[in-house]
């Protein structure tokens, strides 16, 4: 296996990017990722932060739009109670909260199977992920 400049293996690096990615978030994946991109030479590590960080994102995006949902049906209920409409948000607010809670599941199985492949210096094709990195890096 072939080291990097910390003194470690590309491999364990690569999956520490997912697996920090997966615990600390954005910081310390950001971080991690900064330094791969200015310091390492290898293009697939490169191309290993880069999946982490926009990974990430997109799982952000579609937790954050499934959770814009129930802001805007309690909008639909205060306005349904203040007209005395007889509507209950309740119900649905959190059938969208399951959904995002297995989001959140499978976003974690999906960076520990990352990483998991990082180690062996494999990974898997994210489609939306894959198109960035191969049109911009």
């Amino acid at each position: 296996m072939e080291k990097s400049k910390l003194g470690i293996a590309k491999e364990l690096l690569a999956a520490g990017i997912f697996v920090g990615a997966l615990a600390g978030g954005y910081v310390f994946a950001g971080l991690m990722a900064l330094y791969v991109l200015l310091k390492e030479d290898d293009q697939w590590l490169k191309e290993m932060a880069i999946k982490a960080i926009a990974t990430l994102m997109v799982f952000s995006f579609f937790i954050n739009a499934i959770n814009l949902l129930p802001d805007v049906v309690r909008w639909f209920g205060d306005l349904a109670s203040i007209l005395d409409a007889g509507w209950d948000s309740y119900k649905l607010a959190t059938g969208i909260g399951l959904i995002t809670s297995v989001i959140d599941i499978v976003r974690t199985i999906f960076f520990l199977v990352l990483s998991v492949k990082a180690l062996k210096h494999e990974t898997i094709n994210v489609p939306i992920v894959d198109d960035l990195i191969k049109k911009y890096v």
